[in-house]
Formats: C-alpha cells, structure tokens, sequence
C-alpha cells in the first residue's frame, strides 16, 4: 500500500468519524433546531421611548412581537456561555394580587394551538413565600375556562417552592396539572418546559429533568379570546381579578406547536448551561 492510498483511506475514515459525530449547538441554535413558533429572547436594549418590542425569532415571525410593560430590560441573561444574552426583570413582589409589569404577546392562532404544544423559559424567581404564574394564555373570562398557565408553587399552592404546570380541557374536571414541590432558590436559573402531547398526557420538566406526567381525558381547549387575552410573561390572563404577578427574571422564552421529547428537553437544558459555547469540529 503506497502512501497516497494511505492518506486516502484515513481521509474517508476522517469524514465518515466526522460524519457520525454529533457536535453540540450554542444555546439559540439548538432552541432553533426544533422549530419554535415563537422565540424571544428578550435581548432588546435600545433606550424606552420609543416603544421597544419584544422581538420574536420563531416561524412565526413579527406578528408575534411582544410588548414590554412595567419591565427592566438589559440585565444578565440565563446562558453563561452567551454573555450577549440579556434578559428582563419583572418587579412585582405581591403574587396573587398585583402586578403590572409583564410582556403581552398578541394573540395568534399559531401561538394558541388545539394539539400539541410545548412552553419553555428561564426563570430566576425573586420571591418565594407566594405563588405566582410567571407564563400563561389563559381566558378566565368564561365558564369553562380555556388555555394553559404556569405557576411558582407546589402541587397544593401553598407557597413559591414548586413549579406547577396546568392545562384546561373538556374531560373530568375540566383541567389537569403536572406539578412538583421543590426548595426554590432566587440565586437559580431555573429551566422550565410544559409539554402537552395533544393525545393523552401533560409534563412538567425542571432543569433538564422529567418531574411530574399527568394524563389528560379530555380534549384541550386552548385560549380563543383574541380580543383580551393575549399569551402573558409575568403574570396570568388580562381582565381577571388576581392575576398572580410574577416576581424575578426570565429569558429565552419559547412555544412550539409540537410536544418536546425528553431527549430534546434535556439536549436545551445541556446546552444552555454550558460554561464555554462549543467549537465546532472543522
């Protein structure tokens, strides 16, 4: 064997090594990769006035810009390894009833799906003893009620420690909850995602974990109120007395018209936390 076909075997065995490697992505690229519908990242810093959108990268475009209200923008974001990635603060301190600050997404058919769909975001909560919904497109304006919600609590609400995930549907009881109890520390960036997977069944994942499955026997029945309801950062459904504002920080918000699986959870969740962005094999 001369020494050109040498170089020439090493050279296939190179590309079909490279070939079945997978290379880790930056946090936004892997996000991406599963075709969010709507993505914000909250990394608008131009100065207020004029107003400042929330700008959305998902499929759906601009019509899904949001819009900051009562917000402190351009603070430290969730990803370290992307120190470009701000995030905003949302100052309400009072839970159940009170808080103006939140960003409102308008309504949109594609962020309002009747299957499948999954919600992720970053939190680092700033209060605890109270619960409060830092996401949610939910109309309380009617009976029965329509959407889906997040709060900062525990399966019984008793408090802040625990996250909590709620879907409203057309069978036994009318909504069904995936929740956990746990210590919540407001040093901590929380990863949080809410899947439905349109057939039978809700899950509720906290930092790359699977904590709680639920099934569901009924239909879901999403938000449809697109005059009053917009999808809500910070706290639950416009118009509704107590609306849980939200305390704390939270970035690189996230909905899909599709359930997440376990793998992708986690695969966001690792690439999310990584101290230094990955280099790519070339």
């Amino acid at each position: 064997m001369n020494a050109r076909t040498q170089l020439r075997i090493a050279a296939i065995a190179l590309t079909a090594w490279a070939t079945a490697s997978t290379v880790e992505a930056d946090f936004a690229t892997e996000l991406l990769s599963h075709s969010p519908v709507g993505y914000w990242r909250f990394n608008e810093t131009d100065p207020m006035p004029p107003e400042i959108f929330a700008a959305n990268i998902g499929s759906l475009g601009a019509a899904g810009n949001g819009r900051y209200v009562n917000v402190t923008r351009d603070l430290p974001g969730a990803i370290p390894s992307d120190p470009s990635s701000r995030s905003v603060q949302l100052p309400n301190v009072n839970g159940g009833w009170g808080g103006s600050s939140r960003v409102r997404i308008p309504w949109q058919a594609d962020l309002n799906n009747a299957g499948a769909f999954s919600v992720e975001f970053w939190a680092k909560p700033a209060i605890t003893d109270l619960i409060a919904c830092p996401a949610s497109s939910v109309d309380f304006n009617t009976t029965p009620r329509y959407g889906w919600l997040f709060y900062q609590g525990g399966p019984g609400l008793a408090d802040g420690n625990g996250w909590f995930f709620r879907i409203y549907h057309t069978g036994t009881g009318g909504n069904s909850l995936a929740a956990v109890d746990m210590f919540i520390d407001v040093d901590h960036w929380y990863h949080v995602v809410g899947t439905y997977d349109g057939a039978g069944a809700i899950k509720l994942y906290v930092d790359g974990a699977l904590v709680a499955t639920t099934p569901v026997d009924g239909t879901f029945t999403p938000n449809v109120n697109r005059t009053d309801v917009p999808m809500t950062f910070g706290g639950r459904a416009d118009g509704v007395a107590g609306d849980y504002g939200w305390g704390g920080q939270i970035d690189e918000v996230a909905y899909y018209a599709k359930a997440l699986s376990d793998a992708d959870v986690q695969a966001h969740y690792q690439a999310g936390t990584a101290a230094t962005p990955p280099v790519p094999y070339s």
